[in-house]
């Protein structure tokens, strides 16, 4: 018997709550469990219940064996002063208070159906790629529907903590933190660290206040990741360092390491050079960007509005100096769903979470018309039997595979929880 089965049981009640006692004979109501904390001290703050009638408010721990209260020295402790039940598995010895005085004991042993166990037992008896591999047929599809859902809220809760503290430490300057999160969603996984920093070392202000010439936008972003510090011998390259030694000491601006910037093992269209070309170009062509996201309420408003393509200097080059065959370096529909999917969604969740306005239904229709991921732990998810049909799913299934199966963590979800208590 484990004690998170025994902590699980308590919180959710599923054990035959009728007729209850103390292993002292007396009546036993319970009211509210109480909150199960998950820290240092009792593991159930202020619980309500009734024993043999009397009404009682406080905090209740739970162990396999009562003597585990002293062998965790809680009898001098006074955190568990305020213990109002000792829920156990088995009670081998009686549990005084640091003032002497008997703790009531509940022992669940008596009240757990057998068949739970049994099920509890089964399902981390031989973990394969997943406990309850054997068990995903069981499940309705609707509760799986309704979990993917909420997979997918804890996602976007996770990935909003980042935005919180850029809004923090930029005083809620929604189109700094903007132009911070999108600057890392133009570099992916390889230069996304970077263009962070490149973005949090240029005010926005100053690429609204030049929306009008393209060369000075790509100037500052380029500059400042470090990409016009070697010299180049092409026109376009030399204008753009030029301007870029200009605008440094106007505006004060600092130039990263041109060993930052990554473009090894890159595609071409995803070379730094391009990537801000296009987003220099996106400030360019739509100039107030934060305000034509918000304003966006369709996958097709977004698709419009990213809608750019790099500075046609870029149609015949990926680096300074070396010609290709031309080619418009266009922002593909491909990236724009990345962009929507790592980047524009999670800031419009906090945004609207922060501003109270509900924008839950737009947001759920966009990220429900965006394509399934494709990875290994999506075909796997796939294989056992999982519908994952669109990015709402496979987002899902990488929260659920992180934070629930890759930690043991089945009663906590609700898969799991319906295989045990079913």
């Amino acid at each position: 018997m484990k004690e998170v089965l025994l902590h699980h049981v308590w919180k959710s009640q599923v054990f035959n709550t009728k007729a209850l006692f103390t292993e002292e004979g007396k009546e036993l109501v319970v009211v509210s469990s109480g909150r199960y904390l998950e820290q240092a001290g009792p593991d159930f703050f202020n619980a309500r219940l009734f024993i043999d009638g009397q009404e009682w408010a406080g905090n209740v721990e739970i162990h396999k064996k009562a003597s585990d209260w002293y062998a965790h020295g809680h009898e001098v402790d006074s955190r568990y002063d305020n213990v109002i039940l000792h829920v156990v598995w088995e009670s081998d010895l009686p549990v005084l208070r640091g003032d002497g005085s008997i703790i009531p004991v509940f022992v669940l042993k008596d009240y757990i159906d057998d068949g739970m166990l049994i099920r509890y037992t089964q399902l981390f008896e031989d973990r394969k790629w997943i406990y309850c591999e054997q068990q995903i047929p069981e499940i309705s599809s609707l509760k799986l529907l309704n979990w993917k859902e909420r997979l997918y809220v804890e996602r976007l809760e996770e990935k909003s903590k980042g935005i919180l503290e850029l809004l923090y430490h930029w005083n809620n300057d929604w189109k700094q933190v903007f132009f911070i999160c999108l600057a890392r969603g133009f570099g992916l996984n390889v230069n996304g660290e970077v263009f962070e920093r490149v973005a949090k070392g240029v005010p926005v202000k100053l690429l609204y206040k030049h929306v009008d010439n393209l060369v000075v936008l790509e100037s500052i972003l380029m500059g400042r990741a470090g990409l016009l510090q070697r010299d180049v011998e092409d026109v376009y390259g030399t204008l753009l360092k030029k301007e870029w030694c200009y605008l440094k000491e106007l505006y004060s601006l600092e130039e990263l390491s041109a060993d930052y910037v990554q473009f090894y093992k890159l595609r071409p269209d995803n070379f730094p050079t391009i990537r801000l070309s296009q987003l220099a170009s996106l400030f360019y062509q739509k100039s107030n960007v934060l305000k034509l996201v918000l304003e966006a309420k369709t996958l097709h408003d977004f698709y419009e509005l990213f809608n750019v393509s790099a500075a046609s200097y870029w149609d015949t080059h990926y680096v300074f100096d070396k010609e290709n065959k031309k080619m418009v370096k266009r922002v593909s529909k491909s990236f724009v769903d990345l962009l929507l999917l790592n980047t524009v969604v999670p800031f419009l969740y906090v945004y609207h979470k922060q501003k109270r306005s509900d924008f839950s239904d737009e947001l759920f229709a966009i990220i429900r018309g965006l394509k399934s991921e494709k990875n290994i732990i999506i075909s796997n998810f796939k294989k056992l039997g999982f519908e994952i049909e669109d990015a709402l799913d496979s987002q899902a299934m990488l929260e659920l595979k992180k934070s629930y199966c890759n930690k043991g963590q089945c009663l906590n979800c609700l898969i799991g929880r319906s295989i045990v208590y079913s």
